[in-house]
């Protein structure tokens, strides 16, 4: 707050509204000052391509911000509370995740191409900050972790294994940090539900109040749910040529993957290369494949299908989002969401990824 000690005459005093609009008007000015300097986000950046594409897209709203011939580029915003958002390059499939708060950064970014046996080339963006808020740097050793390319040798287990240990290194040692909900939800994924569960035991009772958290409460009651189910829920939506669509119109089929997402998601897609492989190989025996978007616009839901060569298979939507029939009949908060199912549409198996061979070909 700003103080003013002034004299007036008569004279002013005829004047002193006059000049207490004044004087209120620059310290509402100041204040405000103040408080842009206070929460303003500077990033400074610099992106590898793989094409020459001239701009990055920053936050969920995809705000374009040109990229100069070096593969520099800067951003600027003021904000008022730390969040979590996203980066994309022109290209990329995949975003580059970041734990946004008032600060100044430095972070470098990388388009990195993941193709498969199929022929599909998807497209992320990976990035690491090299400076920045202390906060955002812990998010971002877990977001590292979770999207690194490595050789062949590095498997899922051993992903599993440094994601584990890196979230026991945060949450052990402080439980009740702010973002520690957060980064429970961010590897809820790719780690052990027991341990998921150990985790959540160590926050306190607001932190188990936080949406991601009580969205994961959810999750476990509803893979309860679906154990004690004798069939999965015949739900009906529409194809992308606009026929109509129910699961039990499904018929002669071995095993069926279903297989929730949308186009913003990052999990959802990375997975996509993987079951264009797998569909390539198993279809003719047996295997069935139903993604239902749960996007809101019919061109990001049709682009996705074009972009990730998902047409070989039944792609249904109602375009509704998360307030789909089929997610509001099982609570879903967030995807991917994977299930596989036999021939009488038991459930058989939730998946915390993409099938693995094996579980496919334990059912043909």
């Amino acid at each position: 707050m700003f103080m003013f000690r002034t004299n007036f005459n008569s004279n002013s005093e005829r004047q002193s509204p006059m000049k207490r609009n004044y004087l209120l008007l620059f310290s509402l000015l100041s204040t405000a000052i103040l408080f842009g300097q206070q929460n303003s986000v500077i990033v400074h950046g610099k992106i590898e391509q793989l094409s020459n594409n001239h701009y990055i897209r920053f936050g969920f709203d995809g705000v374009k911000i040109p990229v100069n011939k070096d593969g520099s580029f800067e951003y600027r915003d003021t904000i008022s509370d730390s969040r979590y958002t996203q980066i994309w390059s022109g290209n990329s499939s995949i975003a580059y995740a970041i734990w946004l708060q008032p600060g100044t950064y430095t972070i470098t970014c990388k388009e990195t191409e993941f193709p498969d046996a199929a022929g599909n080339k998807l497209i992320a963006l990976l990035g690491k900050i090299i400076d920045g808020p202390q906060d955002s740097k812990l998010y971002d050793g877990l977001i590292e972790r979770l999207y690194e390319k490595t050789d062949t040798s590095f498997t899922e287990v051993k992903k599993q294994q440094k994601i584990t240990r890196y979230m026991d290194s945060v949450l052990l040692r402080d439980p009740h940090h702010f973002l520690a909900p957060s980064l429970i939800a961010q590897s809820y994924s790719y780690v052990d539900n027991a341990e998921i569960q150990k985790y959540i035991g160590l926050l306190d009772e607001k932190q188990q109040r936080h949406e991601a958290i009580i969205a994961i409460k959810d999750d476990f009651k509803r893979k309860e749910k679906l154990t004690g189910e004798k069939q999965f829920y015949d739900f009906s939506m529409t194809t992308i040529d606009n026929t109509g669509f129910k699961l039990s119109d499904i018929k002669n089929k071995k095993l069926i993957l279903i297989d929730i997402g949308y186009r913003t998601c990052p999990g959802c897609r990375a997975g996509h290369p993987t079951l264009t492989r797998l569909y390539k190989k198993y279809a003719g025996k047996g295997f069935e494949i139903i993604s239902v978007s749960l996007d809101k616009r019919k061109e990001d839901w049709l682009a996705t299908i074009k972009e990730d060569r998902m047409e070989q298979w039944i792609n249904v939507s109602d375009l509704k989002g998360f307030d789909s029939e089929l997610a509001k009949y099982y609570n879903l908060k967030w995807v991917p969401f994977r299930v596989l199912l036999n021939k009488d549409r038991k459930l058989v198996k939730i998946l915390s990824s993409v099938p693995t061979e094996d579980d496919i070909e334990a059912f043909l």
